[in-house]
Parts: C-alpha cells; structure tokens; sequence
C-alpha cells in the first residue's frame, strides 16, 4: 500500500523513490502576519500599521519540519541519506502533498539531520516556504467581444476604496495619501449618487460638498444642492483644478451617509476577475491592436500580443478589467471574438 507523503518538483516522491514513512501528520503551519504596532508617546494602546504601506496584510515565511522514517535496510542508511541530500540540500524547489494534491508550495529545503537506532533510521527534512499555497492549474479567463457587455454605464469605484464615515460623511480613500491607487485618466466623467432618504443636514444646512483629493493634496470641491440626488462631474474639470487625476487619493461627499461613486467611459467592455490571497500579476493576452486597458482605474495603453505590468495586481478582492477600443462601437465587429484573454496564479494561506 502506497503511504501518504510529498512530491517534489513532481519528480521525486518521498515514499515511492525514498521508501521514507512519515512519522508525524503532513502539517504546513500558517506563516505568521507581519504585524506592526507603534505606541503613542502620551497615549492610550497604539496605533497599527500593519496595512499603512500597502494595504493589505503581508506574511512571513512558513517554517515545517518532516520527519520521516525509512524502511530500507541499515546497510543502505547512509547511501540513502546521501542521495536525498544531493537532490534537495539547500535547493529551492515546489513541492505537493499528498494529501492535498490541487496546490503546491515552492521554497528552500534542507536535509537536517540523520538520527538511528538498532531498527530504524529518521531523516528530517526542514523547509523555508513561500507563505502562500498556489493552485496547480491556473486560471484563465477569456473576453470575448458581446455587445451587451459594452458599457457607459461606469464602474463601482466604491468597491476599490476603503471606507470610512461618520453620522455626516462618505469618505473613500484609495490606497493611502503617500501612495494613491486610483486612475480616474480614462474617464469622461465620474457620477456619484445617493438616496434622498440617507441625506442629512449638516448644522441645519442646506447643501454638501464634494471633494476628491489627490496624493500632493490638491483637490476640486464643488457645493451640492441637496435637493439633487446626483451629481456628474467632468474628469477634465477635476484636472483643470489643479488635481492630478492618475493619482486620486479620496474622494469625500459630506453630509450624505451612503454615496455610490462610479467612472464613466465611452465603448468599455468589462470584465471581474476573482482574487485570492496571494497577490498574483495576469498576463494578458490581447487579440487587437490599440487597445486601452484600465484595471482598479490605472491605465495602460497595449499592443496586440502579451502584456503583463507590475503595476496590475489581482488581489483578494479581485480586479476590474476594462478595454477600451473604437473597434468596439464597429457595427462589424464579430460578435463573440476574443478580446483578451486574462490568466493568474490564485494563492491561499
């Protein structure tokens, strides 16, 4: 009977090629947060930072040790010892358990230590991993072209910032001051709506405003009759105030407890591709020529062929992908070709 244990480079596995028994359960510990608390001189608790730089929790490495016993015989001990470390000491390389065979891990592995009694022999086999498990297959997601999913009706920013409100205000922040995530440079216009029923009146008045601020802190505010449930807002007045629109930072709708922010362009096809914990870059496939691609409103100008950028990251929330082309308001574009094709690696803890 074959006995549950690890693959390695899907080439070597621990019990078939080694004859190696598992003496404890297959157990990959979780990687540990990279928590960062600051006391406040003079105050209370502290302040965490653990998501100031990035916005996301980040991890250490996971650490497992494997212990194994063999069952060949003591005059193959030390030739066997031998041969594991020669294939693995200080290498880096993925590995699969048996026990869970959809995901692999990838690290840095070495041969610890060879202990032995009159009857049997332990091999330890100590790892430093990457603190995500990846799936094996990875996800491809195609776009073909369809002209129902061709759009001005705009993209939720609401779910691409962080938001924070009090009894008055709706206060999205995208990223943080020092690093702006949001690209509003391949709008039109950017419409933010409310319902009459959730609008307060701040001190008795009888307006709000609307601010939206850049990283360098320039900003454009304009005042709200709050008789309006609406207002649409030209990226290119936001840009002839000063702000810089490739680096938006907040966006602010005072007194209106609930605001839905959401980016209009002209001929966008969308797509929402599904994230995992691990942070993982697409490559991107596209299928024609000048093409304008705007993903969680940064915005990359690509070339048929394949395309892959630093600056696109799918993470747990997912990501928005939108192409922007005049082919797409062509009366002849074939219905149901492929636009792009989209495929990442999705990770988990």
């Amino acid at each position: 009977m074959r006995l549950m244990g690890i693959t390695f480079n899907n080439e070597k596995h621990t019990y078939d090629d080694w004859g190696l028994s598992l003496s404890d359960p297959l157990i990959i510990p979780q990687p540990d947060p990279n928590i960062t608390l600051v006391s406040v001189p003079g105050g209370n608790g502290f302040l965490n930072l653990t998501t100031a730089m990035t916005g996301e929790v980040t991890y250490s490495q996971r650490k497992p040790t494997f212990t194994f016993t063999t069952i060949a015989k003591r005059r193959e001990w030390q030739s066997l010892y031998s041969e594991i470390a020669n294939y693995l000491h200080g290498k880096e390389m993925s590995i699969v358990l048996d026990e869970d065979p959809w995901h692999y891990y990838t690290g840095v592995f070495q041969l610890n230590e060879f202990k032995s009694s009159e009857i049997t022999g332990t091999i330890t086999i100590e790892a430093t991993l990457d603190p995500f498990k990846y799936e094996l297959e990875e996800t491809q997601i195609s776009v073909p072209f369809e002209p129902l999913n061709v759009t001005s009706d705009g993209i939720d920013l609401s779910m691409l910032g962080k938001e924070a409100k009090d009894t008055w205000n709706t206060d999205y922040r995208f990223g943080s001051s020092a690093i702006p995530t949001l690209d509003l440079s391949a709008y039109a216009n950017i419409a933010i709506g409310w319902e009459g029923q959730k609008t307060y009146y701040q001190h008795g008045g009888t307006s709000h405003v609307i601010q939206i601020v850049d990283g360098n802190g320039n900003f454009y505010e304009i005042e709200e009759d709050t008789a309006a449930l609406h207002n649409t807002i030209k990226v290119s007045d936001i840009s002839a105030a000063g702000v810089d629109v490739s680096n938006i930072y907040r966006i602010l709708v005072q007194s209106v407890k609930t605001a839905i922010v959401k980016a209009n362009a002209e001929a966008c096809m969308v797509v929402h591709v599904e994230g995992s914990k691990f942070p993982s870059v697409p490559i991107i496939e596209i299928f024609y020529e000048d093409v304008t691609l705007a993903v969680n409103g940064k915005t990359f100008e690509v070339s048929k062929g394949i395309y892959n950028s630093d600056d696109i990251i799918i993470t747990e929330s997912g990501a928005d992908f939108l192409f922007f082309s005049p082919l797409f308001e062509d009366p002849e574009m074939p219905i149901g070709s492929n636009v792009a094709t989209i495929t990442y690696q999705k990770g988990w803890l």
